[in-house]
C-alpha cells in the first residue's frame, strides 16, 4: 500500500488546494524552511538595509542595490509559498527546522564584504539546490524553481563581478576576497549538510518533492564555478 501511494504521488502534480496528505504537507514545509537561506535569501533583509551603501564606490552601491532588490523578490516569493501551506509563522518555521543556523547565518553578515560573499556562495549553493526540485510534484514549487535556476546563477555572477571589479580598480585586494569567500564557503557547506541531513527523514524523494541532493558534489560544483569566473 505504501509503495502504491508513493508511486501515485510521484506521478502527479499537486497544487495548494490538492495536497494529498499531512505527511506531504509537513515534508513540503520542511523543504521550504531548510532551503530558505541559500535559495530565498532568508535572514538577509536587515543586513542589506543597513550596509547597501557601504561598498567602496558608486558602481558598487548600484550593484549592491540590485542584489538587494533580487533578495527582496526571492524572499517575497518564498513567503507566498510557505504562508500558503504552513500553520505557523514562516520565520518560526525556519527557526524550528534549521535551529541555530537561523541566528548564526544572519549574524555572520557583518560587513559589505559579507553581503557579497553570501551572495556568491549561498546563491551558488542555491542554484544546485533549486535544480533538485525543478520537477517537483508540488506544482507551485516546480514552476518557481525553473525560474530560480536562472536567478541564482545571475546572483552568483553579479557577486563575483563586484569582487572582480573591486580588485581591478584597487578598491580592495585579492586577499580580502579570498578571506570573505573562505568564510562564506564554510557557511554554505553547513547549509548543504543541513539539507542533506533532512532529506531522508522528510522523504522528499519518495514523495516526489525533490530529487536526491549530494552536498559534497554541490559544494565542489559551486567552488569550481566561483574559481572559473573569478579568473575571468
Amino acid at each position: 500500500m505504501a509503495d502504491t501511494m508513493t508511486r501515485s504521488i510521484e506521478d502527479r502534480e499537486y497544487e495548494r488546494d490538492s495536497i494529498p496528505s499531512d505527511e506531504y504537507r509537513s515534508a513540503l514545509v520542511s523543504l521550504l524552511a531548510v532551503h530558505a537561506v541559500p535559495v530565498w535569501a532568508w535572514g538577509q533583509r536587515d543586513a542589506y538595509a543597513s550596509m547597501v551603501m557601504d561598498g567602496p564606490s558608486l558602481d558598487q552601491w548600484v550593484l549592491t542595490s540590485n542584489l538587494w532588490a533580487e533578495a527582496e523578490r526571492d524572499l517575497w516569493e518564498w513567503e507566498q509559498l510557505i504562508d500558503a501551506i504552513a500553520d505557523e509563522p514562516s520565520d518560526a518555521v525556519v527557526g524550528r527546522v534549521i535551529g541555530s543556523l537561523a541566528q548564526s547565518t544572519p549574524a555572520a553578515l557583518e560587513s559589505w564584504f559579507d553581503l557579497i560573499g553570501a551572495c556568491v556562495t549561498l546563491s551558488g549553493l542555491g542554484e544546485q539546490l533549486v535544480r533538485t526540485f525543478t520537477e517537483s510534484s508540488y506544482g507551485p514549487l516546480a514552476r518557481h524553481a525553473r525560474l530560480m535556476v536562472m536567478y541564482k546563477r545571475g546572483q552568483t555572477a553579479d557577486g563575483i563581478s563586484a569582487f572582480r571589479q573591486g580588485v581591478q580598480r584597487e578598491e580592495f585586494s585579492d586577499a580580502d576576497v579570498e578571506a570573505t569567500l573562505a568564510k562564506w564557503s564554510d557557511i554554505a557547506r553547513t547549509h548543504a549538510e543541513a539539507v542533506a541531513a533532512l532529506q531522508g527523514p522528510s522523504r522528499w524523494t519518495e514523495l516526489g518533492l525533490a530529487t536526491e541532493f549530494d552536498p559534497e558534489a554541490a559544494v565542489r560544483e559551486v567552488d569550481s564555478l566561483i574559481r572559473q569566473h573569478l579568473k575571468g
